[in-house]
């Protein structure tokens, strides 16, 4: 052992270099430590996996602490000024094109004279003066601000704010839990394209009215299979064969069970009250609220004998219209698409579910099936002032949703949840809402229990 060459010796050079331990106890002219910006010196804890960090901690494991790497890292930083002449340091300001900023350490190392006048080269920037602004008096731009996401900004920064923030701000790639078969977004996806292929064929109620029921299943039945098939095409874009991952059976058999829902659902359609004609079906639409400009979609738009027109969203799980109403609305989206012109004077969730089929709608004399109350009445159970028209209802709306948008181009992001925003977040392990000691007991409960 004693004979095996672990480092070829080399010469001696006016420049060496190293790394940070083993320059300690040695002695240069001049040292330039290089590569000092922010998670370098001192490092960031890095916790053993399989360890609680309250017991590393404890222990005294070094990697665990962040207090006493820093103070490991000024440790080494006086260590080297005390035995070494001339102690300058760099780091990169810019790595895969994001700024990087330098160790809060650097203030130890002494410091590069700045560049006179004379030295600074032309295409720098100046130095600007910063705006000093009273707290919570933050303006929003003049400028719009353009921003993906569509309905789900608003609904997100309604329900909680600080989801907002991460979904639409960070947008973190969220890690979709393996399932066997088909995934919910996927059944939802066949629904849907069924729905608009079927209404690209029919076009009014006029021709859904004409067809006897053999004609209702062909065109039922050839629909869904279009969907399918579009899924596929879909998944063939992104290097991937869903037919492969969930077998043809299991296609052969959503095929069947959409047929009969939206058979079912047809027939909702043939007893609507009047006629109709659908005037649009998922196109592209801009909505500014405020300093935000956001991208709507609309499931389908059908137009009414008088004129007027109803927006329609398609909801293959549970609906509910409270969700649209109050000062804080837990699904901005059909809220949002009534605000895309004076001509929409309703909206409604078409409910396509084994367990029912129907429309939940706000609007008087809409002619989609069930009670039909005055508008008033519809509303007062979430309201709490009157609300006599649908203007009033639309200028609301206006109102809250504008003020929303606003908050998130403020950069608003508190951890604000509505009580049931936290049922199917993601982002539990980000807020850790659940960890606040001041929160209720009550409310501890349920979210340990997953019922908030």
């Amino acid at each position: 052992m004693d004979d095996r060459v672990f480092q070829p010796k080399t010469d001696e050079t006016a420049v060496q270099v190293f790394g940070p331990q083993e320059v300690v106890g040695l002695q240069f002219d001049a040292l330039w430590i290089c590569g000092l910006q922010s998670g370098r010196l001192p490092q960031r804890p890095q916790l053993l996996p399989f360890l609680p960090r309250r017991l590393q901690r404890e222990l005294g494991l070094l990697d665990s602490d962040s207090v006493a790497l820093e103070a490991s890292a000024i440790a080494l930083l006086d260590s080297l000024r005390a035995t070494h002449g001339d102690v300058s340091a760099s780091y990169a300001s810019v790595q895969e094109g994001l700024e990087v900023l330098p160790s809060p350490l650097a203030h130890a190392i002494a410091p590069i004279s700045p560049l006179s006048e004379e030295q600074v080269p032309s295409h720098w920037p100046g130095s600007l003066s910063l705006e000093s602004l009273e707290e919570g008096n933050v303006p929003v731009g003049g400028a719009n601000v353009q921003w993906g996401g569509g309905a789900s900004v608003v609904s997100n920064q309604s329900n909680c704010p600080f989801r907002a923030w991460i979904s639409h701000r960070l947008g973190p790639a969220n890690v979709a839990t393996p399932v066997f078969g088909l995934t919910p977004a996927e059944r939802g996806n066949i629904v849907h394209d069924a729905l608009r292929f079927i209404w690209e064929t029919l076009k009014d109620s006029t021709s859904l009215r004409g067809l006897n029921e053999g004609e209702i299943e062909v065109l039922v039945s050839g629909s869904t299979e279009r969907a399918v098939q579009a899924l596929e095409r879909r998944e063939q874009r992104r290097y991937r064969n869903i037919r492969k991952r969930v077998g043809s059976a299991c296609l052969d058999l959503e095929i069947e069970r959409v047929t009969t829902l939206l058979e079912s659902w047809l027939a909702v359609e043939v007893h609507r009250d009047g006629d109709f004609h659908v005037v649009e079906q998922e196109d592209s639409h801009e909505l500014t609220l405020g300093a935000l400009t956001l991208n709507l979609r609309p499931d389908r738009i059908d137009r009414l004998d008088d004129g007027r027109e109803i927006v329609i969203d398609y909801k293959t799980g549970s609906v509910k219209r409270s969700s649209w109403l109050g000062e804080r609305p837990s699904d901005a989206q059909l809220p949002l698409y009534a605000l895309l012109n004076d001509s929409v004077e309703g909206v409604a969730f078409g409910r396509v579910h084994q367990e029912g089929v129907e429309y939940v709608f706000l609007g008087e004399a809409l002619g989609l099936g069930g009670k039909e109350l005055a508008l008033e009445d519809q509303v007062k159970r979430y309201e709490s002032e009157p609300v006599a028209s649908w203007e009033a209802l639309r200028a609301t709306w206006r109102h809250r949703l504008e003020g929303l948008a606003n908050d998130f181009v403020r950069g608003h992001a508190a951890i604000d949840p509505q009580p049931n925003a936290c049922r199917y977040c993601a982002l539990g392990s980000v807020c850790r809402y659940s960890q606040n000691a001041e929160l209720p007991e009550e409310t501890l409960l349920n979210l340990e229990e997953g019922a908030l």
